[in-house]
């Protein structure tokens, strides 16, 4: 903005020195106002060039942090494979299976014995009912 500025300035001195006739201190202003327009076209391109890198530094530290989670990812499904062992898993399940079936065969020995008493009760009860009729 401050060279926009300047250039303005610039201008307004050369046409009022082209206005008083001094060609030669307006030619010198002129030189000057072209150096200073290559000067904001230079200042544009390295902005430019900064914003670029700061963009690729930006992808850069993301490409690392991703890199980084991916390394401690891998150590930690490292250990977990280390202490998991298949036959151990596999031979845990089965006795789990086992335990549960005896578990169910237990529970329904206990629920037909607790059936069986009951029915003998009714049908003493019902004899009885036979028996007072």
């Amino acid at each position: 903005r401050e060279l926009e500025r300047q250039e303005q300035q610039m201008q307004a001195e050369i046409r009022t020195m082209m206005k008083q006739g001094n060609e030669s201190g307006a030619r010198v202003l002129a030189k000057s106002l072209i150096q200073n327009r290559k000067q904001r076209d230079q200042l544009l391109q390295t902005k430019a060039q900064m914003t670029s890198v700061q963009a690729k530094t930006h992808s850069v530290m993301a490409t690392q942090k991703m890199t980084e989670a991916m390394g401690n990812a891998t150590k930690a499904m490292g250990k977990i494979n280390e202490q998991v062992r298949p036959s151990e898993v596999q031979t845990i399940m089965q006795q789990f299976e086992k335990q549960s079936q005896m578990l169910d065969m237990k529970e329904e020995m206990i629920s037909e014995g607790i059936d069986a008493a009951f029915e003998d009760d009714l049908v003493d009860g019902e004899t009885e009912a036979v028996m007072d009729q």
